[in-house]
């Protein structure tokens, strides 16, 4: 069976059964969102549907309804602090194997950072830099990439058990990965404001999460 539904005015569709339940599971489908499939006379409110999928979908003040007795909570500035901390550490971690065979590769020994001037230039240096910055930007895009993909959340966020979604309950599409990566060195950049903004928000949203539209929620 095929339906269809309304979203933010825009007539979206034709989803499968299976397709049509996650999004009530999720939250994309609300009890007032109109739905239709053949069938029906008239587009009609998903909880006014005589015969639907599931039971008609809640959204309290804390986050959308994840499914029948599964309710997400938005995730406090404490617990998103502790996780983007964990998330730190493996990428230094990484970071630092890098710019250790960095060095190996172009001063011939990991030792090489202890080089005097006269043993090093400054182009050497130079070079280093810009290797080391290249490599390690592409690196977290790919750590965040795959795991947000994969799992809906960084090591960091699964530790901590988070879950990191769109504002309507959605997965992240790659394309908002990357965006969120970049809109994060913004909140970084104003003295960690657009961090702080979190601690203040009644969706504990950073100013990435609002340029993205995206929520990081406490799992159940």
């Amino acid at each position: 069976m095929q339906w269809y539904y309304v979203l933010n005015g825009q007539r979206l569709g034709p989803i499968a059964d299976d397709v049509f339940r996650e999004h009530v599971q999720t939250g994309v489908i609300k009890a007032d969102t109109l739905v239709w499939r053949e069938g029906m006379a008239e587009w009609q409110p998903y909880g006014a549907v005589s015969s639907p999928l599931t039971v008609a979908p809640h959204v309290n003040s804390t986050g959308p309804d994840h499914g029948p007795g599964s309710h997400f909570e938005y995730a406090h500035f404490g617990r998103r602090l502790v996780a983007k901390v964990i998330d730190i550490i493996i990428l230094s971690m990484i970071g630092t194997a890098v710019n250790l065979a960095l060095g190996a590769v172009l001063y011939g020994s990991i030792a090489g950072f202890g080089s005097s001037g006269s043993q090093v230039s400054m182009t050497m240096l130079i070079l280093f830099q810009v290797m080391s910055t290249l490599v390690n930007v592409g690196l977290g895009l790919i750590y965040s990439v795959y795991f947000v993909r994969q799992y809906s959340a960084t090591p960091g966020k699964m530790v901590l058990g988070l879950k990191l979604f769109r504002a309507d309950g959605s997965p992240l599409s790659v394309g908002r990965i990357i965006g969120r990566f970049f809109a994060e060195w913004l909140s970084g950049m104003i003295l960690l404001i657009g961090y702080i903004m979190a601690a203040f928000d009644d969706e504990s949203r950073t100013l990435h999460d609002r340029i993205c539209e995206t929520r990081v929620m406490k799992s159940p």
